[in-house]
């Protein structure tokens, strides 16, 4: 899917909304959630957001249940490196 049409008609009715991408030349890096949006500075972010929707396309963003689920196991006694991996790789964890 080009990064220019966000929304593609698919036969019977149904539309496919892509993940928005910040444009990089001709290519788009996603930035409508996930590992990017937990890596990323939150100020960097928003100048994606802003980016995006300054360039006339809609913003889509994506989060997982178990991200905000108060009732996930945090990973407290794991190092930073492994919490990280985790939250973005859950299938990773213990």
């Amino acid at each position: 899917m080009e990064v220019d049409t966000p929304i593609a008609a698919l036969p019977r009715g149904f539309y496919e909304v892509s993940i928005s991408c910040v444009r990089l030349g001709r290519l788009g890096l996603p930035w409508g959630g996930g590992g990017y949006f937990l890596l990323l500075s939150f100020r960097l972010w928003c100048r994606g957001i802003h980016a995006i929707l300054r360039a006339g396309q809609p913003y889509n963003f994506y989060i997982h249940p178990w991200e905000i689920d108060p009732g996930q196991p945090r990973l407290g006694q794991f190092g930073a490196a492994y919490r990280m991996d985790a939250s973005v790789r859950p299938d990773r964890r213990p």
